[in-house]
């Protein structure tokens, strides 16, 4: 079944509600303690929008309780493991950086063409990655352009994608590249040959004693 594309990124509210139910949950956040708006939002970096929902979604779960007022507290009986020593704060590490969903679905439509290039060039559609994936068109054209500017594909005189074929002269080009940018390890068996032969000559050359008289 193909990833909708509302799970295939996760949304700022998610990934903090996930942080906070493993905190709660590992008794990092005890019994009792009370959460609010501006401190979600500055402990990951994010708006109070997100920071609310993600109290929201805690408190639906029942690791929150909410009450009149409208404030939040970890709810009583929710640790499942072992309370871990608190660390120093440090705003830095809990900060949200969620990758896009084109950056999280590239790397699997990667490898399906790079796997199938040694058959033969493909054409490449960004509908039809769209529909397959289950992901908006923007998103499948994030994943074109990645590929583009990786050299994975190219486009012809009529503008449409595809991804060319290995060829003998792709291998080619790929280790001479190689040569070029690690020149050390096509080197050092070599220069280790060459040491062995001219130890061997030297050795061999050598003039050898004559018994004495």
């Amino acid at each position: 079944m193909s990833p909708e594309p509302s799970r295939l990124a996760p949304r700022l509210y998610q990934l903090a509600t996930e942080a906070l139910a493993r905190d709660i949950r590992s008794g990092t956040l005890t019994g009792g303690e009370a959460l609010t708006q501006n401190g979600v939002a500055l402990r990951f970096g994010i708006s109070r929008a997100p920071a609310r929902k993600a109290l929201d979604d805690l408190a639906d779960l029942g690791l929150l309780t909410r009450s009149a007022s409208g404030r939040f507290a970890v709810a009583q009986g929710q640790q499942t493991g072992a309370a871990p020593a608190r660390a120093s704060a440090d705003p830095e590490n809990d900060r949200l950086t969620p990758q896009t969903s084109g950056a999280l679905l590239y790397p699997e439509v990667e490898l399906a063409i790079v796997s199938r290039s040694s058959l033969g060039a493909w054409r490449v559609n960004e509908s039809v990655i769209a529909r397959h994936y289950g992901v908006s068109r923007t998103v499948a054209r994030e994943v074109v352009v990645r590929l583009e500017a990786r050299g994975i594909i190219v486009k012809d005189d009529a503008g449409r994608w595809f991804a060319p074929a290995l060829t003998q002269t792709n291998i080619d080009e790929l280790y001479e590249l190689r040569w070029v940018l690690e020149p050390s390890p096509w080197k050092r068996p070599r220069r280790f040959c060459l040491r062995a032969i001219l130890q061997s000559c030297a050795a061999s050359s050598k003039p050898r004693c004559s018994p004495a008289r």
